[in-house]
């Protein structure tokens, strides 16, 4: 998370937290294998404070209700078993999260939790980081979707991937470092191996991503942190995407990839070429940002 992005978050989170937390049920369940309670320590924190930013986002409250389970499983064996003969069985696959979530939709065209609950599953890896990374990212997921009943892929990733990010100096993650992320795709961007906006944002699944960026998933997930990073930096952006993350229209698409492009192609200034064209100026401006002083700043490039 970039350094004055965070500030911004610790700020709208903060008021959203009331005295003594939510009064959220979170239930612990080990397949034999228990959480260690260094990372049952790390994972209240964080709890708290992810639901914080959502709430903070989406301008309302969690149902008092939601529950979240942590089921963690001895060896990766035992994870993929439970997963079950799916799609996401996949090499890559470190955790998953299972929600089931009741939604009506309001007078007001907004969608109104009824019922929110989520199950958060992965195994003992042998890293306790590692672990704790995975049960923050997912538990990113088990709250987004508590609050949406559907979402596009981008942003489902690109939310767990910022806002599942743990507060600074809180332990050290052998993560990607924030000014890398920037790096990467602004290579990607200038050797022409970033994919058109459109396609990255209709694909309708990891195996879609992973063609588009010749094999690599992880940049798939970098892209949708930068995108979900460019609505957080600007406010009438950030409006803009969580009124239609809640809005009715999303709620009753068939497709959420597809009605997010239809609604940007429609409704940002300029439609989707302009809109592509700010994130990929954002990209190099922030990338800008993080190479060292005597480097040639992307953003020169960029003004040509």
């Amino acid at each position: 998370m970039s350094r004055w992005l965070r500030p911004w978050l610790a700020i709208a989170c903060a008021g959203w937290l009331v005295p003594g937390g939510y009064a959220l049920q979170v239930r612990y369940e080990g397949a034999g294998c228990p959480l260690p309670k260094p990372v049952v320590q790390m994972v209240s924190v964080e709890f708290n404070r992810i639901i914080s930013c959502h709430a903070a986002l989406f301008k309302k409250p969690l149902p008092k209700d939601f529950t979240i389970t942590y089921q963690i499983f001895r060896t990766r064996e035992e994870f993929f078993e439970a997963l079950g003969k799916t799609s996401l069985r996949d090499p890559h696959t470190v955790g998953f999260t299972k929600s089931q979530n009741q939604f009506q939709i309001g007078p007001d065209g907004k969608q109104i939790m009824r019922l929110a609950e989520a199950r958060v599953l992965t195994w003992r890896q042998a890293d306790t980081n590692d672990l704790a990374a995975t049960l923050f990212h997912e538990t990113a997921h088990a709250v987004t979707h508590a609050y949406l009943g559907k979402a596009p892929l981008w942003f489902m990733e690109g939310s767990a991937e910022l806002l599942g990010t743990p507060a600074a100096g809180l332990f050290k993650m052998r993560r990607q470092e924030e000014g890398q992320r920037w790096i990467t795709l602004f290579r990607l961007l200038e050797n022409g191996q970033l994919p058109p906006l459109k396609g990255f944002l209709e694909a309708d699944g990891y195996e879609a991503w992973s063609k588009l960026f010749g094999g690599r998933l992880d940049h798939a997930y970098t892209a949708s942190y930068s995108l979900m990073h460019f609505f957080m930096a600007h406010p009438s952006a950030s409006n803009f995407l969580t009124g239609l993350m809640d809005s009715a229209a999303m709620a009753k698409s068939d497709d959420p990839n597809k009605a997010f492009v239809a609604y940007v192609e429609k409704h940002w200034p300029g439609g989707l070429t302009m809109f592509e064209k700010g994130w990929r100026q954002w990209i190099r401006q922030q990338a800008a940002k993080t190479l060292p002083p005597n480097t040639s700043a992307p953003s020169r490039k960029a003004a040509r």
